[in-house]
């Protein structure tokens, strides 16, 4: 029987919106089970058990306990947290989760239209993701490289 490991990926601060706590442990039979908290549950529980699942999937994940705390995270930030949890419970996984279509991963975007301006978010704010697009930049990136706080 292999041991159990929980771990953690996300913060709880009240002060951030956006942003979620995913809390995963493996286990041995079950199935996945997801636990979502969240006061747009009933909105958006189902949407967010399946790409929980999806990402667990993907990753090779096939029976595991997972607890999210949602406050209005994303659906990128949620996967990014689950992926996280995932590979700090078990440090062998390597596969990583890319959303969407994996046809459209292998091939070079298509340059709709010229990139005159760049708009750097910081990728450990989720906060600030929801409003970037507000500003109608040409190319959107994330700051990957931000010490977190």
């Amino acid at each position: 029987m292999k041991q159990q490991r929980t771990a953690v990926a996300g913060r709880m601060d009240p002060d951030t919106r956006s942003d979620c706590r995913v809390e995963f442990t493996r286990l041995d039979r079950g199935g996945i089970v997801v636990k979502v908290e969240s006061k747009v549950e009933s909105l958006y529980g189902e949407s967010i058990r399946t790409l929980v699942t999806d990402v667990c999937r993907a990753l090779g994940v096939q029976h595991a306990a997972l607890r999210v705390d949602d406050q209005g995270a994303l659906p990128f930030v949620l996967a990014a947290r689950v992926e996280t949890a995932i590979k700090r419970a078990d440090r062998t996984i390597t596969a990583a989760y890319l959303p969407g279509d994996p046809q459209k991963h292998s091939s070079q975007a298509a340059r709709v239209r010229p990139r005159r301006t760049r708009l750097y978010v910081p990728g450990n704010e989720p906060k600030f993701m929801p409003n970037a697009p507000l500003h109608r930049p040409d190319t959107l990136i994330l700051d990957l490289d931000r010490k977190s706080t």
